[in-house]
């Protein structure tokens, strides 16, 4: 299948040196998040979070694009918590969380 879009920053990683947090397995908070296009241009996609740096910096995101899934880091900065009601996406494997 080919993907819908490629995404700038998909492949890297940041500085591990604080460590890593990951969020429980199938309870991973949704959030909203401004994603650039390696094309130019920006996308906002609703997604959940996977795992955090230690020190917060950064976001481990997963999220489905039509069938293409990706997986990577990003500045926390382009990220704002949602609850799974507001997220346009469904993860199919998500247990619920306690607040919705």
């Amino acid at each position: 299948m080919q993907s819908r879009e490629k995404y700038a920053g998909e492949g890297s990683h940041p500085d591990f040196s604080s460590g890593v947090v990951r969020f429980p397995y199938r309870r991973e908070p949704y959030a909203r998040v401004q994603l650039k296009l390696e094309g130019g241009g920006e996308i906002v996609r609703d997604v959940r979070v996977q795992a955090r740096t230690g020190d917060s910096t950064h976001l481990l995101i997963f999220f489905d694009d039509e069938g293409d899934v990706h997986s990577f880091w990003i500045p926390a900065r382009s990220a704002k918590r949602i609850s799974r009601a507001e997220s346009s996406w469904i993860d199919p494997y998500d247990e619920g969380q306690p607040e919705d």
